[in-house]
């Protein structure tokens, strides 16, 4: 899915965007709530918990974001991974 392979335990997602307000209010993105889940897109060669497809919970303000093309994605070191949500599962 990426041409991008993370190193060591890091682990790289692409970010859920949390469900916003239908209306007119229009909220500058600087000021939009981050999302603190993501998908899991790669995974670096250390790491053995996770795997692409899951739906993992992220600490907030972490990571490096990188863009692709023209999708972001953010590069995530996987102390700061916290659980895999299995609710849709």
């Amino acid at each position: 899915m990426t041409t991008l392979t993370p190193l060591g335990d890091n682990i790289i997602c692409s970010l859920i965007e949390p469900a916003g307000m239908a209306g007119p209010i229009i909220i500058p993105e600087k000021h939009r709530k981050t999302s603190d889940r993501g998908i899991v897109v790669a995974i670096g060669p250390k790491q053995e918990e996770v795997k692409p497809g899951d739906c993992v919970i992220i600490t907030e303000f972490v990571g490096t974001a990188i863009r692709l093309g023209n999708r972001k994605f953010v590069v995530v070191p996987h102390r700061n991974i916290l659980g895999i949500d299995n609710s849709d599962r």
